[in-house]
């Protein structure tokens, strides 16, 4: 965005995320939780992208977070969310194994994904040889599985008038896979 002429601004909770995208653009950033977010400005856009929405815990705190946007964004202003995970496209058996071998290094990494109440119990286990050193790392997380319908009413209920797409910008009404959600504040 920042490339093709717009004023960006970035928020994270991470401060070592925050310093990373210092690295990549120059834009004002805010440590802050986007649950928590008053940043007392309004912006014409703002975006919930790569499964950053899946962090939320709670159908509460989904509301929360899409009142925050909504008190942040001008009038007739737009959110966009990428939303790939979700009750109409989840399959445990998304998980995946990936092999990378060249002639000093081997790496697997194992994507497991399985399925509790409303929640996505997500593990990566992460493996590298480099000669003979051996780092493995093991990240558990789990997501709120997001359903689709429900979001919609309740951004339509928060004031957006919104529209649904496919990853690849088609307008659709079945959401079977991943989506991009686009609503405008009317209100």
């Amino acid at each position: 965005f920042k490339e093709l002429g717009y004023v960006v601004s970035g928020l994270d909770n991470s401060e070592e995320m925050i310093n990373m995208a210092k690295k990549k653009v120059k834009a004002d950033f805010y440590k802050v939780d986007m649950l928590r977010m008053n940043l007392k400005k309004e912006f014409n856009v703002i975006t919930i992208l790569s499964r950053a929405l899946l962090f939320v815990d709670n159908k509460k705190e989904l509301r929360t977070l899409i009142k925050k946007v909504r008190n942040h964004l001008a009038p007739g202003g737009v959110l966009v969310m990428d939303v790939d995970l979700h009750e109409g496209n989840f399959d445990p058996d998304l998980s995946t194994t990936k092999q990378v071998n060249d002639k000093k290094i081997q790496a697997s990494i194992v994507e497991e994904y399985d399925l509790r109440d409303d929640k996505i119990l997500w593990c990566v286990n992460l493996s590298v040889k480099d000669g003979d050193k051996l780092t493995r790392l093991i990240d558990d997380q789990d997501f709120l599985l997001i359903n689709i319908r429900s979001l919609l009413r309740l951004m339509r209920e928060e004031g957006f008038r919104v529209s649904v797409y496919s990853m690849h910008g088609r307008k659709i009404t079945s959401y079977k896979k991943g989506v991009i959600i686009a609503g405008k504040a009317y209100k």
